[in-house]
């Protein structure tokens, strides 16, 4: 029974590494590419200096979502030791919450940039783009 509760703690554990992480095992699925405010830039009439704000944002975004995806998988892979060697508790909820922690930053780190890249439109922009995502959600 004992060999039964590790073997799920495990499966359960790499579930939950994978949707964090926003992993997943579509191997073999086709992806397609998504489309972006830069390929709206036509109907939205974004401006040369619009259009290089947005994109170094998107630079520094992506910067530390990087970073914080890294630090999300050695904090995964630190845990997956733990559990694996039956570690101390205080050092699984340690791991544990530093996995929130890089998870909620990557979110929070998300919010931040679209709130800042929405502050740099107009508010017929904003209008428009959102007609765009309304219409691109529908075709889904």
């Amino acid at each position: 029974m004992k060999r039964f509760q590790k073997a799920m703690l495990v499966l359960l554990f790499n579930m939950l590494i994978i949707g964090l992480a926003g992993g997943s095992y579509a191997g073999n699925i086709q992806q397609h590419r998504v489309k972006t405010i830069f390929d709206y830039k036509q109907e939205l009439k974004l401006t040369n200096k619009q259009i290089s704000k947005i994109k170094e944002t998107l630079i520094k975004l992506n910067k530390k979502v990087t970073l914080l995806k890294a630090k999300l998988i050695v904090a995964g892979s630190n845990l997956q030791a733990l559990l694996k060697k039956n570690g101390d508790i205080g050092l699984i909820d340690k791991k544990l919450r530093d996995i929130f922690d890089y998870r909620r930053g990557i979110i929070i780190t998300d919010l931040i940039s679209s709130r800042s890249i929405k502050g740099m439109l107009t508010k017929k922009q904003i209008k428009k783009w959102k007609e765009i995502q309304a219409e691109n959600r529908k075709k889904k």
